[in-house]
């Protein structure tokens, strides 16, 4: 589920209960968090919250020390040119062999 459904089903629920912390019970977080993703523009980080409101949970991740992307390959991609060969990069928590 994306913000934009959460905010939705949030509106909808705001219509047929009538107050915001009415929904905030519901979804046992706090009300000024529910109005907020309700009128838009904002999305929780808080781990509780995206779980509550039924948002796929945010997990960190170490950027590229080459070009600060994040990657799901050992290899940069921001070096994948035709005729160039990507760049290996240390992965985080990776010590080579298996990933941790």
């Amino acid at each position: 589920m994306d913000i934009d459904e959460v905010m939705v089903k949030i509106n909808a629920r705001y219509q047929i209960l009538k107050t915001w912390q009415a929904v905030a019970d519901e979804l046992k977080i706090p009300r000024g968090t529910v109005n907020r993703i309700a009128k838009g523009g904002y999305e929780p980080q808080d781990l509780d919250v995206r779980r509550a409101v039924g948002l796929s949970v945010l997990i960190p991740t170490a950027p590229c020390a080459e070009c600060g992307e994040v990657h799901v390959t050992k290899r940069c991609t921001a070096n994948d040119k035709p005729g160039k060969w990507p760049k290996w990069v240390r992965v985080p928590g990776h010590t080579g062999g298996e990933w941790k």
